[in-house]
């Protein structure tokens, strides 16, 4: 079962224990977690406008708010941290 988890703070420590790459889980980084570095052990996507507003360039892929939405419904579950 594939959960998308969207990471909003600088602090992973829970997200991190809770990811499951081997299920297919992937991570978005919101708000300030644009500003996070990694290593991540899944993939990862950084939200475009968030890294834009905070003035930064992240090292992972952009996704913009349409392609948070289509990765919302490609997956079975979705947890906010």
């Amino acid at each position: 079962m594939a959960t998308l988890h969207m990471l909003r703070d600088l602090d992973a420590r829970l997200c991190l224990e809770a990811l499951d790459p081997g299920a297919g889980d992937r991570l978005v980084l919101i708000q300030d977690a644009v500003l996070s570095k990694g290593p991540f052990p899944c993939e990862v996507h950084a939200c475009q406008q968030d890294a834009t507003a905070r003035g930064v360039t992240s090292p992972f892929p952009a996704v913009t708010y349409d392609g948070i939405r289509d990765l919302i419904l490609e997956h079975d579950k979705v947890v906010l941290w």
